[in-house]
């Protein structure tokens, strides 16, 4: 089965434009946070294997640590949106 079968974009029925961005901003939380936990996963890739490399280990670390911020930030920008407006 393929996957476009499974998922489908946004916005391809006639919707109001309210639902749109709604559609949109769901599908976008979805891809970031895939996105983030697979960096999360490259960089403990890249920091088991970086064989005592100091600078390896540092960008393994930094993507890790920048991985960790970007999942902080989508939840934070989901929590002030629910806030907002919980119909979203």
């Amino acid at each position: 089965m393929p996957l476009l079968a499974v998922f489908t974009l946004p916005c391809q029925e006639s919707k109001g434009i309210g639902e749109c961005i709604a559609d949109i901003y769901t599908v976008s939380l979805t891809l970031v946070g895939i996105v983030a936990f697979v960096s999360i996963v490259y960089g403990g890739f890249m920091l088991l294997t970086a064989a005592g490399n100091t600078n390896k280990s540092g960008e393994a670390i930094n993507r890790i640590k920048n991985a960790a911020f970007g999942i902080v930030l989508l939840f934070a920008s989901y929590l002030i949106l629910r806030t907002i407006n919980p119909d979203l």
